[in-house]
């Protein structure tokens, strides 16, 4: 008999945004921001029918078994600060740092193919090794960030004059 593929899935979800500032003076603000973003799913499947390639006389019951969790969470520290240099020169600096972690683990994955032959009519675990399985996987990034902007701006013989210089890692 062929039922087809019937699944369940089972979906937790959690977002979260963090702002925070800090305004010194005119001339100095700084600013710290967290995001966080996190998901978790676990997948249930069972398929049956018969499957023509390993033996069309066989019924098969494919049962698999997920458990995902993923995670994404960036933190950012930012500044901006501002100098007169004398009466017509001014400098302003603005500087950013962050770290970001993305993260994919399931801890959980297994598969089990159950067969009846044409002399058994109960289902027994099928003798391949590749269809029945346990597994673990786990990924990891983690970044690193930083960089500034220095702007130096004022008068040169009447006209105005800008510098800019800045770099990222």
């Amino acid at each position: 008999r062929s039922c087809g593929l019937r699944q369940t899935v089972e979906t937790a979800q959690l977002g979260a945004i963090l702002g925070f500032g800090l305004e010194l003076n005119d001339q100095n603000k700084l600013k710290a921001t967290s995001t966080l973003v996190r998901k978790s799913d676990k997948i249930a499947q069972i398929q049956r029918g018969r499957n023509p390639i390993d033996d069309a006389t066989n019924v098969i019951s494919d049962q698999r078994l997920t458990f995902i969790e993923q995670e994404l969470w960036v933190n950012q520290l930012s500044g901006e600060h501002r100098v007169d240099l004398g009466t017509t020169w001014r400098a302003e600096l603005d500087w950013r740092g962050s770290y970001a972690r993305a993260s994919r683990v399931t801890p959980y994955l297994t598969s089990y193919r159950y067969v009846i032959g044409p002399t058994d009519p109960r289902f027994s675990l099928a003798p391949q090794a590749p269809r029945n399985s346990r597994r673990f996987t786990a990924l990891t990034d983690n970044k690193y960030e930083g960089g500034r902007d220095l702007k130096f701006s004022g008068d040169i013989a009447g006209m105005e004059a800008v510098l800019k210089l800045g770099g990222q890692y």
